[in-house]
């Protein structure tokens, strides 16, 4: 056992031998892209979006999708602590939808439910707390003020993620992004310690 070579996936199409030590900047940038991309946000389209897409997917689906807005905020503000899910989880909404909930007074409130019911319902109990449902005729994610209820489409949640994190890549990539690219790699170089 000792002998064993300890080559394995570091990405959906990376293995650990593809890169030498120490990597660049530019290596962190691809392995983190290929890693959210392949290994959650491809695979919820697929659940819900895909060829042979999987009946009542959606819960499934919405459970992978939700820790994209935690995470994309934590590398976009280089924090590493351990700490602020809740701020994380309403600031990378924010980020990815900069509009949302704007033309309504308890936007706070909504971020809020959106976070209890949706973030926390499917990771504490597995199901979205009420007033938080799927609803396929929605936009991503919109509230309904006539019935008081947030609903989140994961068909559109998805593709809208996945083209959010391709620009995120593209955006520290940029070379003039130097605050961004310092903050990405603070936060990748102690996740990856």
């Amino acid at each position: 056992m000792d002998n064993l070579e300890l080559v394995h996936y570091i990405t959906w199409k990376h293995k650990s031998d593809d890169f030498t030590t120490p990597l660049s900047l530019e290596e962190k940038i691809e392995i983190f892209y290929e890693q959210v991309y392949g290994w959650q946000l491809n695979i919820a389209d697929k659940l819900v979006n895909g060829d042979e897409s999987i009946e009542h997917a959606d819960f499934s689906c919405l459970q992978i999708l939700l820790s994209y807005f935690e995470m994309i905020s934590k590398y976009n503000d280089g924090d590493t602590s351990t700490t602020g899910s809740k701020h994380h989880f309403k600031k990378g909404v924010q980020r990815v939808y900069p509009n949302i909930f704007s033309n309504q007074s308890n936007k706070d409130y909504l971020l809020n439910r959106l976070y209890k019911g949706a973030r926390c319902g499917l990771y504490h109990m597995g199901m979205t707390k009420p007033k938080v449902i799927i609803f396929s005729r929605s936009p991503s994610i919109k509230y309904y003020n006539e019935s008081d209820v947030i609903g989140i489409n994961t068909h559109t949640l998805t593709k809208e993620l996945k083209n959010d994190l391709a620009t995120y890549r593209d955006q520290l990539k940029n070379t003039s992004n130097t605050t961004l690219r310092s903050n990405f790699e603070k936060v990748y170089d102690k996740d990856h310690e």
